[in-house]
């Protein structure tokens, strides 16, 4: 009832088209991490598999050459081994100095990381919004003086996601660099996969509490009964993990 004034009217359709526009940009920039995640992962292990096989070849042929003599190697079958790894390391860091591995990597993680301080400036300012979006905070005040406190809010909003949106156009510039259009789609082909095999395991996992939080009231049922047939007062409580307690104040 109290709500059909102009003021109220005005902030909710300011704070809808303020809060959908940073919506936007947070899912579109959340997509562009992710893929860069992926990305990294997968040339994160590349790079790893590539030093992991030059440390142990050249372990490999360290030992050839300490242990000859004990193990009766000819010099010529630790020669052509010595030969043939120095070949192989000298070949796998040439292709990947070739494709420029390393450069690569640090240039997504350089990416990756301005994306998280971009997501940070986001997060920050829908948590600006949040306590805007319950309507009880208009409901016993003057909204003549609420609407001003929304337009100092508003402004602020404003000025951080205009800051937001030039941020976002220079990093979509490096991600267009790094990200072709090839390695979009397999990425987000990747992670559509790893989003179904998570929500399998999530449902698996889910199930599990259902089942154990059916058997837990089936219990207390019984437990209820027995106590009430034989006149006894029970203490409530509820399972719950210390990680799970969200309210810090309780007492």
């Amino acid at each position: 009832e109290g709500f059909k004034n102009d003021k109220f009217n005005i902030f909710k359709n300011e704070y809808i088209a303020i809060r959908s526009n940073n919506l936007h940009v947070l899912k579109e920039s959340k997509e562009c991490k992710r893929l860069l995640d992926l990305k990294y992962n997968d040339l994160l292990f590349i790079i790893n598999n590539i030093q992991t096989s030059v440390i142990f070849t050249s372990t490999v042929s360290g030992f050839l050459q300490a242990t000859k003599k004990q193990f009766s190697i000819s010099e010529v079958a630790v020669s052509i081994a010595s030969i043939s790894i120095a070949t192989f390391i000298s070949l796998i860091l040439s292709i990947s100095k070739y494709y420029a591995l390393d450069d690569l990597k640090e240039r997504i993680q350089l990416l990756r990381e301005k994306y998280s301080l971009l997501l940070n400036e986001i997060d920050y300012n829908m948590d600006r919004l949040g306590p805007w979006s319950m309507k009880r905070v208009w409901k016993y005040e003057d909204h003549e003086s609420k609407y001003e406190d929304w337009l100092n809010d508003r402004e602020d909003i404003n000025n951080r996601y205009n800051e937001i949106v030039n941020t976002k156009k220079e990093l979509v510039t490096e991600y267009e660099c790094i990200m072709d259009t090839k390695s979009r789609n397999h990425y987000h082909i990747q992670n559509k996969k790893l989003n179904l095999k998570n929500k399998e395991k999530i449902y698996e996992w889910e199930k599990k509490e259902v089942a154990l939080e059916t058997t837990i009231a089936r219990d207390k049922k019984a437990t209820e009964e027995r106590a009430k047939l034989n006149q006894l007062q029970l203490r409530r409580n509820s399972i719950m993990l210390s990680t799970e307690e969200l309210d810090n104040w309780s007492f």
